[in-house]
């Protein structure tokens, strides 16, 4: 049921997550956390998608970042590439979010003063992507968590 809402929703279902946890609540929950996360009007999905593959890199998650690739192929979401920032805010979004991919996190001065300097790159939109990321992490963690159970069970 959750992962039918997510796939409808986002266009990946997350089962590799989904599927590990056993109380129907928690799944409902996360659920609920990430389909908010996912839907938004200030960084599109596909830009999230974006942020997240890159983190998958860092973390050398391939399991999330199959999920993720998942996104921008299905038909409830449009291959608009972002159509709602021009390419200088999609490159600052995509710097920030490698930047904070890491542990600890790469923000240097520069990116601050551009984020700073940017009219377009809003608050809003900062909570939003820091908000995403820690989503990532979350299901990065529980993906990570069921592979220890599963491999040493």
């Amino acid at each position: 049921e959750c992962c039918a809402y997510l796939n409808i929703l986002c266009g990946c279902s997350l089962r590799s997550v989904l599927v590990s946890l056993q109380h129907e609540r928690f799944r409902r929950a996360i659920t609920c956390v990430i389909s908010k996360n996912f839907v938004s009007d200030n960084l599109s999905l596909h830009l999230k998608v974006r942020v997240g593959l890159q983190y998958c890199d860092v973390l050398e998650n391939s399991i999330l970042a199959e999920e993720l690739k998942k996104v921008p192929a299905s038909a409830a979401v449009a291959p608009q590439d972002d159509q709602n920032h021009n390419n200088d805010i999609t490159s600052l979004v995509l710097r920030v979010g490698n930047a904070l991919s890491y542990s600890p996190s790469r923000m240097t001065p520069r990116l601050v003063n551009q984020i700073r300097a940017s009219d377009d790159f809003t608050p809003v939109m900062i909570v939003e992507l820091v908000s995403c990321l820690a989503i990532l992490q979350m299901l990065h963690r529980m993906i990570s968590f069921h592979i220890v159970n599963f491999t040493s069970a």
